[in-house]
């Protein structure tokens, strides 16, 4: 079983070594419940995954991505997303359904199957926050996501040409791809001596951090990071830190701040000697 949430279809239990008595024998002592026909939970379920379940479907692209730990971006957080079979009766419910000719036996696609369905329906730079994730938390290799694009039509995969396979957090993928969607050359996790490892690096001066998530910086790390820009300021760098509400919730207005910057043309300035 890929991922453990805690529901179990009656073919999984069986092929692990559960015959019928020893099912019934965990229903008495309330270590498992009888969901549905076919299934079982145990006490705590994955509350997304169980009410997939529920819609007569299995938890798949995004959601199983976020099952996984991936990092999901955060309009899509809370929205559930159902795998159905491919005749079934679309259910009245707030989700978002896609539909597949074979499900698995368990509740969750595995990882490699929800990628290809957020390639499949989603914009590129959901996709790509998603693939570089799962590269970032070793649950595929940066060769695979390749592979996965590859499988896709031309016209789709032109749009993901930019996956990149240093990006430790979707809070960086967007980042970096409004830097490259506008021709700005980007290198990402680089280490400035006298400064330490950055996010990224624009053109050749600008640096940009951003914040992975939404309560972040203690006292010290607030301190520590003013004293990194200082010194990366004496090396001929300019720094932007980003914040995760700049790049979530006010994302429209940090693009006109970061364009009105990139007008200015700075981060094409050349370093002092010795950085």
């Amino acid at each position: 079983m890929e991922q453990d949430l805690g529901i179990y279809s009656v073919k999984q239990l069986h092929e692990a070594g559960y015959d019928r008595r020893a099912l019934d024998k965990l229903v008495s002592v309330e270590r498992l419940t009888r969901a549905k026909r076919g299934w079982y939970v145990t006490p705590n379920p994955n509350p997304e995954a169980l009410h997939a379940l529920k819609l007569g479907g299995r938890l798949g692209c995004i959601s199983a991505g976020n099952a996984a730990g991936l990092f999901i971006p955060p309009t899509e957080k809370h929205r559930l997303h159902v795998i159905l079979p491919e005749h079934f009766s679309l259910p009245q419910a707030d989700a978002c359904f896609h539909r597949s000719s074979a499900l698995p036996d368990g509740i969750c696609f595995p990882i490699e199957d929800s990628l290809r369905q957020v390639l499949a329906h989603h914009d590129p730079e959901t996709a790509l926050i998603l693939l570089e994730s799962a590269v970032a938390k070793k649950k595929i290799t940066y060769d695979f996501g390749w592979s996965l694009i590859r499988e896709l039509p031309r016209y789709k995969q032109l749009p993901l040409k930019f996956f990149d396979c240093g990006a430790q957090s979707g809070s960086e993928t967007r980042t970096r791809l409004f830097f490259q969607r506008r021709k700005v050359p980007v290198k990402t996790q680089q280490f400035i001596r006298g400064v330490g490892w950055v996010d990224m690096i624009a053109g050749n001066s600008l640096v940009v951090e951003c914040d992975s998530q939404a309560y972040h910086t203690s006292d010290y790390n607030y301190h520590e990071d003013r004293k990194r820009d200082l010194e990366a300021d004496y090396f001929g760098y300019d720094v932007i830190r980003l914040s995760f509400a700049q790049i979530w919730y006010q994302w429209e207005d940090t693009q006109l701040r970061l364009s009105e910057r990139l007008k200015s043309r700075r981060h094409r300035y050349g370093l002092r000697l010795g950085a």
